[in-house]
């Protein structure tokens, strides 16, 4: 099943080297075999150079809501992304 991602989706990495790390995806791009997702966490991943991720790979635990999302279309400032990536990622919660 083919998820819909968009602009304030929080995802989880399900496989690869980023496997379990939180993003936020800013984007999505058309390829030929359908979309990716343009994902950033802010430090690894920065707004200006997002990961593009097969959206199969990708596992949605929250969205943004309308402030927050307003706050991140205003200026896509990384610190801002970490500050949402970290809100939402319980594994950090449980360190």
């Amino acid at each position: 099943m083919m998820q819909n991602l968009h602009f304030g989706h929080v995802v989880q990495s399900t496989s690869g080297r980023d496997r379990l790390r939180v993003f936020i995806v800013i984007g999505t791009r058309e390829i030929k075999s359908g979309y990716v997702a343009l994902t950033a966490n802010g430090v690894l991943h920065t707004a200006e150079k997002p990961k593009v991720k097969n959206p199969k790979h990708l596992k949605i635990i929250a969205e943004l809501d309308e402030i927050e999302k307003a706050e991140l279309t205003a200026s896509l400032a990384n610190e801002k992304i970490v500050k949402f990536c970290n809100k939402y990622d319980n594994f950090l919660k449980k360190i």
